[in-house]
Formats: C-alpha cells, structure tokens, sequence
C-alpha cells in the first residue's frame, strides 16, 4: 500500500523525486540572490519543499537580518536589536520578546510597556509595517486573490526551553493541522498531514510495542549512538494526540461525541481521519473515499494502535468517518 501510495503521489500530486529537487534547488538559489544586508527572504510551505500543489498559495518567509531574538545571551554586535525570549507564565510553544537593545526607533514603536519592561506587540508590528494592506492569517498577510502568504520573522540561533520533544513529535504536527482545519485552511493542513503520515512508518514504536529485531538492528546504527534520548524519541516513537475537554483544537465532527470529555487517539488512525475530513470539504471526492478506505486498514489492522482502549477510540473515528459520508447503515455497525 505505501508503493501504491508512492507512485500514486508522484504521477498525479506531487511529480517525480528529480522534479521535487529541481524546484527546491531553484528556490535556494532565487533566496540566496535576494538577500540583503537588513533582510532575507525564505519560499517555504508546500513549494518550499519543491511541491507545487493545485491550488496552493506561495508561502514566503521574510527574515528581518538587524533583530535577533536570543535564549542564550550573544556576543553583543551594536549594529543589531535585540530581544530576549520571556517564557515564564507562557503556554509552551510560545514566548513573550522583550526589548533589550534597539538600533532603530520603529522597533521601538512596535512594543508596548508593562512592569517597566518593554515587549514586542504582534499587533503594533503589523500595523507598523504595512500589514493592514492585505488579509491577515494568523501571523501571516496574504494578497487579496489569495496567491501570496508573507510572514515577518525573527531569527533565534537557540531552540527556548518550551519547544520540547512534545512540539517535534507527529502529536505536536498533527495539533497544528488540527488547528488550520478549524480555520478551514484545509489545503495547509492537508501539507501537515501528509509530513505527519510520512512519519507512520511500520517500524515505528508506540506506547504499548514491544522492541522486535528491526529495532535492536536500528539502535546498533552508527548514525544512531551518539543521538541523545530526545532525538532518538522523535526518530522512532509515534505517540498518541491527546486533546483536553472543550479543546478548540478538536475537530467539530469529534467533538459532537465527546460530551466535553478528554480523549486520547493513536495519531496514524487521527492523521487518516483528519485527511479524509478536509477533502471531504474541499469536495476531493475521489481522494476522500481513498483517505477513508485507508482509514478502514488503519483500524482494521491496529497499524500503530497501542492497545484495545486506542482502538476502541479509533473505532470511533470510523463511526464518525461512516456518518459525514452518508453511510449512516454501516456507521451504526462499527
């Protein structure tokens, strides 16, 4: 099924390995041309990573090159601002940017005071440079037709301490499709969501299996002693995708059987269920009945399911899968 699936892929969705490459060389090579001595531009997104999508946007990176942000404090160069990461009394994942040193006055501009400190404000820095010209996405501005999706970023040449093994593993890919798919940007996160099945492979490990020889063969690698734990996790370990009760992250379709309660789900049964759900409102009805008959093989054959309560949780999914798509005689079987 994942040859099929392959060759499926390259001959209608994505094109061939090569093609994948030359248009990731060309995109390097468009970046490293335009980089000047404030700014860098970075393509990233779906056609970043050499795929040109139907119907997809360009997503570009604009990297202002006079603010660093830091974690660590740098060597001190006058000629760059500074901001240093606030991740007390954050959820993870995220931080707070205080001011620490500015060369110019509209960074300045773009902070707001509070306890005497001085922070950068998402709000203030998109008004500042220009942002209320187009639609805001989250952190991004898009053109009116929709066809160029630009975010301003700053570089950190340190991961902060919230970015954990949780914000790596395919749980933390698939919370953040989950989120494009409640803003109904399902093409961006049907990108997610592909990253994320990429990455439930067979010889993965999960919560309840046991090492087989595959994975004594796999540790005894040379390129694999001298990863650390957190590495070593991210490489061979596909979790479950836990969402607390009244999460607004949980799909609307899921939450309705819930009953505001928490769930946990194996992530390679979620991934194909939340797949089939956005083409299913993309109208892709050729690729959501493909989503859902793998979604079936999933289940059927406990690919990457711990243990019965994961599969009597995915067994759920399967229910729901039968109900959008009308087959509401099945539905009431599963």
């Amino acid at each position: 099924m994942s040859r099929k699936l392959y060759w499926y892929m390259c001959q209608n969705i994505v094109g061939t390995e090569d093609h994948v490459k030359q248009i990731r060389l060309l995109n390097a090579v468009k970046d490293n041309l335009s980089i000047s001595k404030t700014m860098m531009s970075i393509t990233s997104g779906s056609f970043g990573e050499g795929l040109q999508m139907r119907g997809s946007d360009l997503d570009i990176m604009m990297v202002y090159r006079t603010i660093e942000v830091y974690d660590v404090k740098p060597s001190f160069n006058p000629n760059i601002a500074y901001l240093s990461m606030q991740t007390e009394g954050v959820k993870p994942g995220f931080t707070q940017l205080r001011l620490e040193y500015m060369t110019f006055r509209n960074l300045f501009d773009c902070c707001v005071n509070f306890a005497d400190q001085y922070y950068l404000s998402n709000k203030l820095w998109k008004q500042r440079f220009g942002f209320t010209m187009g639609i805001i996405h989250g952190p991004c501005i898009s053109d009116s037709k929709g066809i160029n999706d630009i975010a301003d970023c700053l570089h950190c040449k340190t991961w902060g301490h919230p970015a954990n093994i949780y914000h790596d593993a395919v749980s933390g890919w698939l919370m953040l499709a989950s989120f494009f798919y409640k803003i109904k940007q399902y093409t961006k996160a049907l990108h997610i969501i592909m990253y994320s099945i990429s990455k439930c492979t067979f010889e993965k490990l999960n919560g309840c299996t046991k090492m087989s020889n595959i994975h004594h063969q796999l540790f005894k690698l040379k390129s694999l002693q001298d990863k650390s734990i957190v590495h070593l996790w991210r490489l061979i370990f596909v979790d479950v995708i836990e969402f607390e009760h009244n999460s607004i992250l949980i799909p609307n379709e899921l939450a309705l059987v819930l009953n505001n309660s928490s769930i946990a789900i194996p992530s390679a049964a979620y991934a194909v269920f939340l797949n089939c759900l956005c083409h299913y409102h993309l109208k892709n009805v050729r690729q959501c009945q493909e989503s859902f008959k793998v979604l079936q093989w999933v289940i059927t054959n406990n690919y990457l399911i711990p243990d019965r309560r994961s599969s009597s949780t995915a067994f759920h999914l399967l229910d729901i899968a039968f109900q959008f798509l009308g087959d509401t005689e099945s539905a009431r079987q599963a």
